[in-house]
């Protein structure tokens, strides 16, 4: 349930309910959704057509809250998109700022960044007019995920703080578990995977003392993919195994597909590469049908990366393309999928088409630039991009590549 199912039950228009929306939430109870959904569809337009703006907002809401339920983001963005401009004419802040809070995160569960992005930055600012706390930690919790889905993880948790600390004002621990959440996820991003557990354990805590199934289950999954980065396999496993039952209890399907590519890195990670693209395939298939694209990106190019290490090229190359269509559909950052794909060119041999996937990236690793270097015979530049590198690694694995870098340079070099 939405901070806007909830509220908006206190904020709703005080006119009398008419049949129709009666009629709806009627079958809903029932178990008809969809039957639910095409009768409020049909008040909207009859509304609509009378120019109530009252009941055209009364009947969207409804039929965006029961899309989005339903799975279906895109539609629901849609409707919750003409809520908020009917209750914005009506001169309802409130109201408004509560559709364009709903409607933000189904384009951002259907992978509209932009348009994601949009509705919470009005959003932050009617907060703003209105010095509304608790909405404006809402928008800035949103507009984080938002950060962090594109790929910009410093502002990600710059948002992060700030919406933990506004609902550890306001006391609101499920609200300060998804904040906490938000920042395990940006850490583990970040390569900061000690830093990530840490987050992803105290999220957890707060998520569980909140009855937060959903922020449970994503807290467990980080935890998972931080231990085994950190080479703790088995906890990682553990880990997985208890948010595959936290799902199975309460039917949230709607973590299944980041599940999946948990554990087909955990998979990869242990040398189980066929296990791994077995589920990196499902993790896609799940994604897709879910319109999120940048966890299908993420999926096609871990699957990418595992073909590139079993020596077949032409796979590795089709699914990093494919995951650099995804992101640029979703108005993503591409810049990690680029490193791979110059990594792929750099092993075929290919360093021209390396450097090229590496100009267009905005900030090239320095590891990237150390492969780059090597890979043009310049091993003294290249030593300095892997003490560079040394000097920016977030955790053991990292650190290990850039010493191994380091050391083929001076080798490269003449230095024993």
């Amino acid at each position: 349930m939405t901070l806007a199912f909830v509220l908006a039950l206190a904020c709703a228009v005080n006119a009398a309910e008419p049949r129709a929306l009666l009629e709806g939430r009627k079958l809903k109870s029932e178990g008809d959704l969809s039957g639910a959904v095409v009768v409020w569809q049909k008040g909207l337009q009859e509304a609509q057509a009378r120019r109530d703006d009252k009941q055209a907002y009364a009947f969207a809401w409804e039929a965006g809250e029961g899309l989005s339920k339903g799975g279906q983001a895109i539609m629901a963005a849609a409707y919750f998109d003409l809520a908020a401009a009917a209750a914005e004419r009506l001169g309802e802040d409130i109201n408004t700022t509560l559709m364009l809070l709903e409607a933000g995160d189904a384009h951002l569960d259907s992978s509209h960044l932009g348009k994601a992005r949009e509705r919470y930055d009005k959003a932050l600012a009617i907060g703003e007019r209105l010095q509304d706390k608790e909405l404006r930690a809402f928008a800035q919790l949103n507009l984080g995920r938002t950060d962090l889905a594109v790929g910009d993880i410093r502002r990600a948790l710059r948002r992060g703080g700030v919406a933990l600390a506004r609902f550890d004002e306001l006391g609101k621990k499920r609200w300060k578990a998804r904040a906490i959440e938000l920042i395990a996820e940006a850490y583990q991003a970040k390569g900061n995977s000690s830093t990530a557990a840490g987050a992803a354990q105290a999220a957890y805590k707060f998520a569980e003392g909140a009855d937060d199934v959903a922020t449970m289950v994503e807290s467990l999954v980080t935890l998972a993919a931080a231990r085994a980065r950190l080479g703790h396999f088995q906890e990682a496993q553990e880990r997985i195994r208890e948010a595959v039952a936290l799902v199975e209890q309460y039917d949230y399907r709607a973590g299944l597909a980041r599940l999946e590519l948990t554990r087909g890195l955990i998979a990869a990670q242990i040398g189980q590469t066929d296990e791994a693209a077995k589920l990196l395939v499902r993790a896609t298939g799940r994604a897709q049908a879910h319109d999120d694209l940048v966890l299908m990106a993420r999926a096609l190019a871990e699957l990418g990366t595992i073909e590139a290490a079993q020596g077949r090229g032409d796979f590795a190359l089709m699914h990093l393309r494919q995951a650099l269509d995804r992101l640029a559909e979703a108005e993503a950052l591409a810049d990690w999928v680029r490193e791979r794909l110059a990594v792929l060119h750099l092993d075929a041999g290919r360093r021209l088409e390396a450097e090229e996937q590496a100009r267009l990236i905005a900030a090239p690793a320095p590891w990237l630039k150390g492969r780059l270097a090597l890979a043009a015979a310049d091993a003294a530049q290249a030593a300095v991009h892997y003490e560079a590198c040394l000097a920016d690694a977030g955790d053991s694995t990292e650190r290990f590549a850039c010493l191994c870098g380091l050391g083929h340079s001076r080798a490269a070099a003449g230095q024993w």
